[in-house]
C-alpha cells in the first residue's frame, strides 16, 4: 500500500512540473508588444570633412516595442548622404539627418556640417579671458576634423605692448588693456581667435589726511589715492564708524568731503572694489581732549620734554620753548604781581557745558571766563604746518599775558596758537605782538592733564 501512495506522489510531481514548464512557454509565445514611444540619437551635431564617414547609432523606446523599423533620410543628398546611419559626407555645407520610426512617425535628427578640406576649421580653446599684469595662460587649439595631418599653426597678438603670446601659444599680460591673439592654421589659413583683457590689480590705497582734528561745523575734504597709478578699477566707497562726523558729498570719484555736527570720534574708511583694501582716517574731537566727558582739569607739565614748562622759542619754527624756559620748580618765580597764584600747583579747567574756563589759582581762589577753538585755523611754518589750530579765551590762561621781552609789560592774548592737544598733553604758544615774524619772539605753555 506504502509502495501504491509513492508511485502516486511522484507521477504528480511530475504532472505538475511539466504544466509550469509549458505555461511559461505559452505566456512568453503571447507576450503584448508596445507601440514606439520615442526614438533617440547618439548625436545632435557632426562635423566631418569631404568624402569622410561616420555613423549614427538610434534607439527605440520601449524596448519591447513590436516594429523598430526605421527610415534614414537627409535635407541634402548633395551635402551628406544616410544609409542604415551611415554618412557619407559629398560636399561643404550643413545637411539634417532624420531618422524616421515606421511605427507612429517619431523621429531624432543630427546637424551635420561638412568642411571643404581636411584642416578647414581650427579653434582656441576659449573665445576670450582676462589675466592680471604679469601672469600666463596657455591656449590650445583643436582642428575638425580631429585627423588633420598638417596641425601647424602660427600665433599673434594684436597688441604686444598689453600681451605678447609664443609659438606654443602661451600667452603672457604685460599691461593693462586689450589684445586680440590669434591662431592661423599654416595649411588650409584658417584662423580663430581669443580676445585677451589685462587688468592691473590694486594693492594699496591712501588718504590725504590720517587724523583729522575738527570742531562742530568745521569740513574737511578727504581724497583717496589708488595705487598703483595704472591701476585698473580705481573705485572706492567710503564707510563712516563712531558718531559725530557726515559725509555731505561725495560726488567726485575719490573724493568724500565730511562735517562734524556733534561731539564725538568717527574713523572714516575708504574700500577699494578691486580686492576690498582700506584706509582710514581718524575724526578726532578735540572737545574730548580738552574737556574730557563733561569738564578736565589742566596744570603745568612735570613731565615736559627739556623740563621746560614756560619759555620763548622762535615763532612759526619751533614747538616748544627752545630758546629759553623755566621748569616747574621755578615757574613760582614767573607768577608774581597780576600773575601772582598762577604757578606751581593752578589750574586750568575746561567745561564742556557751556563752554566755561576756570582758572584755580593756588591760594584756591577762581577766576571765571569762556573758552572756544578752531582747528581749522592751522598755522604754517617755515617746515611746513606749524599749529593745529587756535584757542581763544575771554581771561588768560596761566600766566597767559607774558609774552614781551620787557620786565613788568603784560599783554592781553585773546588767542593761542595750539601746538599739541590729545588726551594728556597740551601746548600753546602765542607772539610777542612786536614780533609776529618767521624767528620771532614766541612764548610757549606746556600743559599735562591731572
Amino acid at each position: 500500500m506504502k509502495k501504491i501512495a509513492i508511485y502516486l506522489m511522484v507521477a504528480a510531481a511530475v504532472f505538475f512540473t511539466t504544466c509550469s514548464e509549458e505555461f511559461e512557454k505559452d505566456t512568453a509565445k503571447y507576450e503584448v508588444k508596445a507601440p514606439v514611444d520615442k526614438v533617440e540619437l547618439d548625436r545632435e551635431e557632426l562635423e566631418l570633412a569631404i568624402n569622410s564617414t561616420a555613423t549614427l547609432r538610434a534607439t527605440v523606446s520601449p524596448d519591447r516595442a513590436l516594429n523598430k523599423t526605421l527610415i534614414w533620410s537627409s535635407s541634402s543628398d548633395i551635402i551628406a548622404v544616410v544609409i542604415d546611419g551611415e554618412i557619407t559626407a559629398r560636399s561643404a555645407g550643413t545637411a539634417t539627418i532624420t531618422v524616421t520610426t515606421e511605427d507612429g512617425g517619431k523621429t531624432a535628427t543630427c546637424v551635420v556640417t561638412v568642411f571643404d578640406s581636411e584642416a578647414t576649421r581650427i579653434r582656441i580653446n576659449k573665445n576670450e579671458t582676462t589675466l592680471n599684469v604679469g601672469e600666463e595662460e596657455m591656449l590650445t587649439t583643436t582642428f575638425t576634423p580631429g585627423n588633420t595631418s598638417d596641425k601647424s599653426v602660427t600665433w599673434s597678438s594684436s597688441n604686444e605692448t598689453v600681451a605678447t603670446v609664443t609659438t606654443r601659444g602661451i600667452v603672457a599680460a604685460l599691461a593693462p588693456g586689450k589684445a586680440t591673439i590669434t591662431v592661423k592654421a599654416d595649411a588650409s589659413g584658417q584662423e580663430h581667435t581669443c580676445e585677451v583683457t589685462v587688468i592691473r590689480l590694486v594693492e594699496e590705497v591712501k588718504l590725504n589726511e590720517t587724523t583729522v582734528v575738527n570742531g562742530i561745523d568745521e569740513t574737511i575734504t578727504i581724497k583717496a589715492t589708488v595705487l598703483p597709478a595704472d591701476a585698473s578699477n580705481k573705485t572706492v566707497k567710503w564707510i563712516i564708524t563712531g558718531k559725530g562726523v557726515i559725509i555731505i558729498d561725495k560726488e567726485t570719484p575719490g573724493e568724500v568731503t565730511v562735517k562734524r555736527i556733534t561731539r564725538g570720534n568717527a574713523e572714516v574708511k575708504a574700500i577699494t572694489a578691486d580686492g576690498e583694501l582700506t584706509a582710514v582716517c581718524k575724526f578726532l574731537d578735540p572737545m574730548l581732549w580738552l574737556a574730557g566727558d563733561g569738564s578736565k582739569i589742566w596744570t603745568w607739565d612735570d613731565k615736559a620734554e627739556k623740563e621746560r614748562v614756560w619759555g620763548n622759542g622762535g615763532f612759526r619754527v619751533d614747538k616748544d620753548p627752545e630758546w629759553w624756559g623755566v621748569s616747574i620748580d621755578d615757574i613760582d618765580g614767573q607768577a608774581t604781581d597780576t600773575w601772582e597764584g598762577q604757578g606751581k600747583g593752578a589750574t586750568m579747567t575746561f567745561i564742556a557745558q557751556g563752554s566755561e574756563f576756570v582758572i584755580t589759582k593756588t591760594d584756591k581762589s577762581t577766576v571765571k571766563g569762556i573758552f572756544s577753538f578752531d582747528m581749522s585755523q592751522k598755522t604754517d611754518g617755515v617746515n611746513g604746518e606749524w599749529a593745529m589750530g587756535k584757542l581763544t579765551t575771554s581771561i588768560p590762561i596761566l600766566l597767559g599775558g607774558k609774552v614781551t621781552w620787557k620786565e613788568g609789560v603784560d599783554v592781553t592774548i585773546p588767542a593761542y596758537d595750539i601746538m599739541k592737544l590729545n588726551d594728556d598733553e597740551m601746548v600753546l604758544a602765542a607772539p610777542d605782538p612786536a614780533e609776529t615774524w618767521d624767528w620771532g619772539h614766541s612764548t610757549f605753555w606746556m600743559f599735562r592733564a591731572q
